[in-house]
């Protein structure tokens, strides 16, 4: 294949233990901050800094977290940016392991090493399996 034909393709990298489902198409990522502007705007708040503010209160509600007050800067700055897309993927009757695995993960994105991240991650399919159909079904 010749670097022209490369420039006009998608590519995508599979690793050797990669699940055939953990595959998330590109223009998803249009689509998921439409859903994260729906969730936004569902707050019924004028401003969007009340309207994440709200946000966050729910989803720190939902997901039984008290201690946001502890969690560092960066940690609560990427709760906030991640807590519209919780809330597409409706934690609230996912069992408490999953929950528990979800608030890991977005520590770990506001942490030092983005493998950590990656690593939680993986380990909650459940949530990227929301967004998925979300995506699907608004694209």
């Amino acid at each position: 294949m010749r670097l022209k034909e490369l420039a006009i393709c998608d590519m995508h990298l599979t690793l050797p233990d990669a699940r055939k489902n953990d595959f998330f198409d590109e223009a998803w990522i249009e689509t998921t901050g439409l859903l994260a502007t729906r969730q936004l705007a569902g707050t019924g708040a004028l401003l969007r800094s009340k309207a994440s503010l709200g946000l966050c209160q729910h989803i720190a509600e939902v997901m039984n977290i008290d201690t946001l007050h502890e969690w560092s800067i960066a940690e609560r700055k990427w709760f906030a940016i991640l807590s519209p897309l919780i809330a597409e993927a409706n934690p609230a009757d996912w069992p408490a392991k999953d929950k528990r695995t979800l608030v890991r993960m977005i520590r770990a994105k506001g942490g030092e090493s983005e493998l950590d991240y990656a690593r939680e991650a993986r380990k909650l399919p459940r949530y990227f399996s929301a967004l998925k159909k979300s995506c699907q079904l608004n694209s």
